[in-house]
């Protein structure tokens, strides 16, 4: 059995506060490229993606937290059991916002790779600290994440190239 640190604890612990920030950010994205879905369509594509399930618990009341603004509304009000949303202008309008003002949204691909170097050294330099204590368990996961963000850049790319 693997010993888990108070630092991994702590670690892991902001780790998860910081996807369940975001979910809300996560939903209204996934709205935004497929409509209509469902609380289960949600936490299933969020699991593909991220490898990670939201709680019932959190994903839920942030629905419904959506919903009460205006973000998304309902569209299939007959099956109660499936509720199945869709992103409102609302919605999108706030998307589009935080393209424009969040930093992280702002950046171009290529000041984006260039951030993370010029050089496979500069990478290293910037990065390694991150790994230093990697279990071979952690480090597949990590290499199961670099995947799925190449997968989310391609799908970024050939979803612009297709509004043109």
């Amino acid at each position: 059995m693997v010993q888990v640190t108070d630092e991994q604890k702590i670690i892991s612990k902001w780790h998860d506060k910081t996807k369940k920030g975001f979910l809300w950010i996560i939903i209204l994205r996934l709205y935004d490229q497929n409509n209509p879905l469902s609380g289960v369509d949600i936490k299933n594509k969020i699991n593909e993606r991220v490898n990670w399930e939201p709680s019932s618990g959190s994903l839920y009341p942030m629905l419904e937290k959506l919903e009460v603004d205006g973000l998304i509304r309902e569209v299939d009000k007959e099956d109660k059991k499936n509720k199945k949303y869709i992103i409102t202008d609302l919605g999108s309008q706030l998307l589009a916002s935080l393209r424009n003002d969040v930093f992280a949204f702002r950046m171009q691909p290529i000041e984006f790779f260039r951030h993370m170097g010029k050089s496979e050294d500069e990478f290293k330099k910037k990065f390694s600290s991150m790994f230093e204590n990697i279990t071979p368990e952690e480090f597949n996961e990590v290499k199961i994440h670099f995947k799925n963000i190449l997968c989310w850049f391609e799908d970024l790319i050939h979803e612009s190239q297709s509004k043109k």
